[in-house]
């Protein structure tokens, strides 16, 4: 299998390109690497009308997540007494439409009550400051400028599309590595080769533009209300989606089309915020049923791939599954869930969200009440054909304003959704590398450090390095003063780590790709940077292998806001990694390194990513991780010493969702 459906092709009369438009020249497509090829975008002339008015550059204002968190607020939640026990019983999970959607409600305020940022706003001016650091860190505080246009190279080292088969095993993989003895030079990271070294871009001629419906005619004698017309969201990159039009179209479409449809518009998001260029095919549900199968064959793991999309008064699912056993019918399935408005829908995970994060109700279950009544919105409407197929994976592809969602957390009334099922993210089929490679000869490189400037210590930092390699793997760690750019730069150039393990803070904002970053031990190394360093370390590029997994072990996402979605699930995307291991919100220093420790224990066990992650999680929430006595004590039997400044968590019951929840896989799951 060719790793990813990487595209850009219009899908014929149903086409989204109906509901497209530029109001920005086009990026030239450059960097094509694959052997699925489309033509250049074309550019869409809509009638004047249907243009969103401009609007000035809002104000970018304080994290949301900062009135909440106790890192920034001085409180130290680990320093709270024990939690009482929590309460017998469960509470029953709330009926369909027992809280009826309120009409015009707006979108949810995020966590520290700020309001999410209007949907269709553009993005900050060129050169306008980056948002405060949570409202505490000095702004700009070992903080690279962002980059001058035209210093990224266009478009360089996208992954080849999947043709949604799997090759035999070891073909086209990497070679399992020595026990960390490489002859010198061998096995080293080459660059991306010139542009003229590529393999030539076919020319091919774009097929005509879909006739464009005329504009809604409005009746004089219609209400007021009703000549309201729902806005243009625009997108960062320029471009603007007609939602009303995208949403009865997935509703009205051939439930193929609607895949493909979902498909196109999750990679125009991904393509505009993260301003990369995307060549080849959309994947069909066929294409991707079939792709599932021969995972199933290799890994002997079921999955369900889901679509959820979030729309003015209901929710559509779409799953899609392998073909049954002696059956070669690919196999998809739809269910519309009425009565749940995208509003509704973005608030209660606001609601949830709160509820986990929340330190003083961290000994009571008050997140129930919306983990069960998202359960029954996602998950319900398909409990049965999963139970029936025997499932072991989901994959969610979710719509804008849902990409946030600890889903892991999910519950039925009995168990959370992670006791039945191992649960990922994806941005979207189409631009995921979903080929399988065991991992388990990979080495890895893993860097951090537990102290910084104007932001709080991570003092389990030294030992989340050092137990890595103590389970074991092999390779190379470094923390602290060790952890720059510099010599990041240095040890990923010069041998093939398949793993990057980054033990330090990483957030993901609003606004531009420059807002959000990755800080390295004196320096924040923006999105744009990241990006930038991928390319010239060659991760984008089909001549080196790929990154199969990079770990961000302590890093959030502001909530309701969608371009901070958009960076915290297109990282993948951005960098050219197959897989990333982030977290939703900072959860406490202990529990990440008893997370992180089982994670890479059970993934030597077994090579499946999601299932180690998994287990992981079960750990913490079944108690088999606890603090006692100055050791923490892991699942395995094995204990890590604690330094004195987390004998404070003795006592601290990590079961409660807040500690295990929020660490999401995203992209391969394999």
């Amino acid at each position: 299998m060719k790793p990813g459906f990487f595209w850009w092709r219009a899908i014929g009369s149903s086409a989204i390109a109906l509901l497209l438009f530029y109001i920005t020249p086009a990026r030239p497509q450059t960097g094509n690497q694959s052997d699925i090829t489309g033509p250049t975008p074309i550019e869409i002339t809509e009638p004047e009308e249907l243009l969103a008015p401009d609007e000035e550059d809002p104000l970018l204002e304080e994290d949301p997540l900062l009135e909440e968190d106790p890192f920034l607020e001085g409180e130290d939640p680990f320093l709270e007494e024990p939690p009482p026990p929590p309460e017998e019983g469960l509470q029953p999970p709330p009926g369909e439409g027992s809280q009826p959607p309120g009409e015009g409600s707006q979108p949810p305020p995020g966590e520290g009550q700020q309001p999410p940022s209007g949907e269709g706003q553009p993005p900050p001016g060129e050169g306008q400051q980056p948002p405060p650091g949570e409202g505490q860190r000095p702004p700009g505080e070992g903080q690279q400028p962002p980059p001058g246009e035209g210093q990224r190279p266009p478009g360089e080292g996208q992954r080849p599309p999947g043709e949604g088969q799997q090759p035999p095993p070891g073909e086209g993989q990497q070679p399992p590595p020595g026990e960390g003895q490489r002859p010198p030079g061998e096995g080293q990271r080459q660059p991306p080769p010139p542009r003229d070294e590529r393999r030539p871009e076919p020319q091919l001629e774009p097929p005509p533009p879909a006739e464009q419906p005329p504009p809604p005619q409005q009746s004089e004698n219609q209400p007021r209300e009703a000549q309201k017309q729902e806005p243009v969201s625009q997108q960062p990159g320029g471009r603007e989606v007609d939602r009303p039009a995208y949403e009865a179209q997935i509703q009205q479409a051939d439930i193929g089309v609607a895949v493909q449809t979902v498909e196109e518009f999750q990679a125009v998001e991904f393509q505009d915020y993260l301003e990369v260029d995307l060549y080849g095919n959309v994947p069909s549900y066929e294409e991707i049923s079939r792709t599932l199968g021969d995972l199933e064959r290799m890994t002997a793991q079921k999955t369900a791939f889901i679509y959820v999309s979030a729309q003015n008064e209901r929710l559509e699912l779409l799953m899609v599954t392998a073909p049954s056993d002696g059956d070669s019918t690919a196999a998809i399935q739809r269910y519309p869930v009425s009565g749940v408005s995208r509003d509704r829908a973005v608030e209660t995970i606001a609601d949830f969200r709160k509820e986990l994060f929340n330190p003083k109700r961290r000994s009571t279950r008050n997140y129930l009440e919306y983990a069960q009544q998202l359960y029954q919105w996602i998950v319900a409407p398909m409990a049965a054909d999963l139970a029936a197929k025997n499932i072991s994976n989901l994959v969610f592809s979710m719509d804008s304003g849902l990409r946030t969602i600890p889903l892991a957390a999910l519950h039925d009334g009995e168990q959370f959704l992670i006791e039945k099922y191992a649960v990922a993210l994806v941005p979207s089929f189409g631009l995921t590398d979903v080929s399988y490679v065991d991992i388990r000869n990979t080495p890895v490189l893993a860097m951090g450090s537990e102290k910084f400037n104007g932001l709080p210590a991570l003092p389990a930092v030294p030992l989340e390095v050092s137990s890595i390699f103590q389970i074991p793997w092999f390779g190379e760690g470094f923390i602290n003063e060790q952890f720059t750019l510099d010599n990041f730069r240095a040890q990923a150039a010069t041998r093939n780590f398949g793993v990057i393990h980054l033990a330090t803070h990483a957030e993901f904002k609003p606004g531009r790709l420059e807002n959000s970053y990755i800080q390295f031990f004196q320096k924040k190394l923006n999105l744009r940077q990241f990006q930038e360093l991928a390319q010239e370390l060659g991760w984008t590029s089909v001549e080196n292998p790929p990154i199969e997994l990079l770990v961000l072990s302590a890093c959030r996402t502001a909530l309701g806001e969608e371009q901070a979605e958009l960076g915290f699930a297109g990282l993948a995307v951005l960098s050219g990694v197959k897989s990333v291991l982030g977290s939703l919100w900072y959860v406490s220093d202990a529990a990440t390194l008893g997370l992180m420790s089982e994670f890479y224990h059970h993934l030597r066990k077994t090579p499946i990513k999601v299932q180690a992650l998994r287990e992981s999680q079960l750990a913490l929430l079944q108690g088999k991780v606890e603090v006692k006595d100055g050791l923490l004590y892991l699942s395995t039997g094995e204990t890590l010493a604690l330094p004195p400044e987390l004998a404070q968590f003795e006592g601290i019951d990590f079961s409660h969702p807040y500690y295990w929840s929020a660490f999401t896989l995203i992209g391969n799951w394999n």
